[in-house]
């Protein structure tokens, strides 16, 4: 009984603090999206790529349409504000000419780096309702098909992708209208060729599944201590 008090005195507690700590600012959390990302990619020189796949014209647009999803991380929010920690992304499909293919976010080249924001946030006891999110991320097209495997391309700038979230994610959609150089990964960035231009590249999200907090995790191992000493 003795122990069964402390357990319940402290999940209370913690359970209180963290109320306290929602009212005054939106802690630092994750969500994963559940999305459709799509792009174009137009070839723009075919030599370095071998396979039927490639064996076309210059100028040749190859339409893109995966399903994944996105994990956001962020910091502590501040007048409306916070700084994303973590981005990454992983979106997969087949094409009827390319085969089999994996895009990653963050994936490949110099640095392989991101940056973002939170602006406007919306929330409600501390959980995000929405927010204006903005993430700049270089990104990897690996395919994974008979002949091809392994071939890899990937952009050494960023991508900007702008747009809405919200709790459910339901309709939200991010957009990076901009061209963006896409080379062949040969081993040696330093001279890795290029060989496309990607652009019209847009993200529409389908659901959205936030991630506990620390404290709401505490409180739950400490109802499950109470329980198991009843």
């Amino acid at each position: 009984m003795k122990y069964s008090s402390v357990a319940l005195s402290f999940c209370l507690l913690m359970m209180l603090a963290g109320q306290n700590e929602l009212s005054a600012q939106l802690m630092a959390d994750s969500f994963t999206v559940d999305a459709v990302a799509d792009q174009q990619v137009r070839v723009t020189d075919g030599s370095p790529l071998t396979g039927a796949p490639f064996n076309v014209p210059a100028d040749t647009v190859f339409d893109l349409s995966a399903v994944g999803s996105f994990t956001v991380d962020w910091a502590d929010e501040a007048g409306g504000v916070a700084d994303i920690t973590d981005f990454s992304a992983v979106f997969s499909q087949t094409h009827p000419a390319l085969g089999p293919y994996d895009i990653f976010a963050t994936g490949l080249g110099p640095g392989a780096t991101f940056s973002g924001q939170l602006s406007n946030i919306v929330s409600d006891n501390g959980n995000l309702v929405s927010a204006d999110m903005s993430v700049s991320t270089t990104f990897s097209l690996t395919l994974q098909g008979p002949g091809v495997a392994g071939t890899t391309m990937y952009t050494q700038e960023t991508a900007t992708f702008a747009g809405n979230i919200f709790a459910d994610g339901s309709g939200t959609g991010f957009t990076s209208p901009d061209d963006l150089e896409v080379f062949l990964s040969t081993g040696n960035i330093n001279n890795d060729p290029l060989t496309a231009v990607g652009f019209n590249r847009t993200v529409t999200a389908i659901s959205s599944v936030p991630e506990p907090s620390s404290a709401l995790l505490v409180s739950l191992v400490g109802l499950v201590l109470l329980r198991r000493r009843k």
